[in-house]
């Protein structure tokens, strides 16, 4: 079953489907929505740095994950806030 959820945010409207499917374009989407260069760059020098800091294995992969969520959810939020923005100058990407 495929219902359709209009949701409004700020300056953002958009439809979101409650089927559980991704749309096969949706994880390209995502992965270039989280600027992967940046959010790799930061990622790995957390993961130096934690290291360099002699935190234990597992610490050093928890502040990664971390740092890496972080990294991915600051892309995504930024790309929300700039949708409109982004519309109204026809930027597609």
């Amino acid at each position: 079953m495929s219902s359709r959820v209009k949701h409004r945010g700020q300056g953002t409207d958009m439809e979101v489907s409650a089927d559980s499917r991704p749309h096969p374009s949706t994880v390209p989407a995502l992965l270039g929505a989280a600027h992967p260069g940046p959010a790799l760059a930061v990622t790995v020098l957390a993961a130096l740095l934690g290291t360099a800091l002699d935190l234990t294995p597992d610490r050093v992969v928890l502040v990664t994950a971390a740092v890496f969520c972080g990294q991915l959810s600051i892309g995504w939020s930024n790309d929300l806030v700039d949708l409109s923005r982004d519309r109204a100058v026809g930027r597609r990407d």
